[in-house]
């Protein structure tokens, strides 16, 4: 009797443990259900994931006007004054990480919940860049590298306690994916290439992340509003939600950002001598370069579109069409005519310009109304000059 009891408490512990091995409530990340996890070998490398937290306090703003850019524009004392403005409350507002989070470093709040958010933080760091003698705010990206699942996924919206606010299979859990394209352009204006090393695992293994579980058979690419940040724009078919649902559709933006991930990569690969391992990403961009040009170029229109399940183009001429403008997915004189719409002024060339949705529209909202025609700083900057060097930049930041 005494070995029956015996032998059963072996079997219980043995089942206990292959229950804990199937879940993740233990672990780090403390999901609720099974550990599916297919790892992806690119994470291994990611050190952001067992680094220490560490906190560096700002100094007080004083100083950092003595420090920052101090930009000289005669007869616009107004617009100077907002520019030091905005600095105060991006210094006012960076943050340390909490005690367990995961965070390994301060970062720069959005002021909006609490939480971080991949697209505006993406962002945030164009301009937060001209602080680095200030503060090293380009590390509010090693809060979202610390956070990579082991297949590679990283959440876009991350609450300050550390937890994901989506399950990574949910449509709207992540993305867009700037983080190659943010890199390159610091590593453009400082030369860091130490920094360079330590981010090209995390951001290789997001990328193909993204190649495994957001694309169609054919190898396009699908989103939802909120995983473009574009959250309302009318894009998805009806009867769909245009915050949440996929809409069974080839989304534009997320192709035109991806080859901008790949081309980014491959340049972030050149310079640490490792583009060898991601060569396969060269292929990838020639098919989507054809895919565009062949299946969501609307010639009548000259515009590029979403596409459908049943093949037809959207018919939403919106801000998200301009990522074109961040690759060579278009010859010379389709570009002319994409831009040309940037000119126009019952479209895109409004008193206030650049609307993320054009006038046009039956959508459009002279309010603005989030993404129904609302201007946005950021969605406005990926066609301007400070992005790449372009044949449109004086058209695209005049526009």
């Amino acid at each position: 009797m005494l070995r029956k009891i015996v032998a059963a408490c072996v079997v219980l512990a043995c089942a206990a443990g292959a229950l804990r091995a199937q879940d993740l409530r233990s672990g780090p990340y403390e999901l609720p259900y099974k550990n599916t996890y297919v790892k992806e070998v690119f994470v291994a490398e990611n050190e952001y994931r067992t680094m220490k937290p560490e906190r560096i306090e700002p100094r007080p703003f004083s100083e950092a006007r003595r420090i920052l850019p101090a930009p000289f524009w005669e007869g616009h004392e107004r617009e100077v004054e907002m520019y030091w403005h905005a600095w105060k409350i991006a210094v006012g507002n960076i943050r340390q990480p909490q005690e367990g989070s995961g965070f390994v470093s301060p970062y720069l709040d959005i002021a909006y919940n609490g939480n971080i958010f991949m697209w505006d933080a993406s962002f945030m760091m164009m301009f937060a860049r001209y602080g680095y003698r200030f503060f090293p705010f380009q590390r509010t990206l090693d809060n979202f590298y610390a956070h990579q699942h082991p297949d590679g996924f990283i959440c876009r919206e991350i609450r300050a306690d550390g937890s994901d606010c989506f399950e990574r299979y949910d449509p709207t859990s992540t993305g867009p994916d700037l983080l190659p394209w943010t890199e390159l352009m610091y590593f453009r204006q400082f030369g860091d290439t130490e920094r360079l090393h330590k981010v090209f695992p995390a951001l290789c293994g997001y990328a193909r992340w993204w190649r495994l579980n957001r694309t169609w058979p054919d190898g396009t690419y699908w989103s939802s509003g909120w995983g473009t940040g574009m959250d309302n724009m009318p894009r998805v078919p009806e009867g769909c939600n245009p915050i949440f649902s996929n809409g069974r559709m080839t989304w534009l933006d997320a192709c035109l950002q991806q080859m901008l991930v790949n081309e980014s990569l491959l340049r972030i690969g050149f310079h640490i001598e490792r583009w060898q391992e991601i060569e396969e990403v060269e292929d990838e961009n020639r098919f989507l370069r054809q895919y565009v040009n062949e299946k969501m170029w609307d010639e009548a229109e000259g515009f590029l579109f979403d596409r459908y399940a049943d093949g037809t183009l959207g018919t939403a001429k919106g801000i998200y069409a301009y990522w074109a403008l961040q690759t060579d997915v278009l010859d010379r004189g389709r570009l002319d005519r994409l831009v040309a719409h940037l000119r126009d002024t019952a479209e895109f060339a409004r008193p206030h310009r650049v609307p993320s949705l054009a006038a046009d529209h039956r959508k459009y909202n002279v309010r603005g109304r989030y993404w129904q025609g609302g201007v946005w700083p950021g969605a406005t900057s990926w066609g301007g000059p400070d992005c790449r060097p372009s044949p449109y930049s004086s058209s695209t930041s005049s526009a």
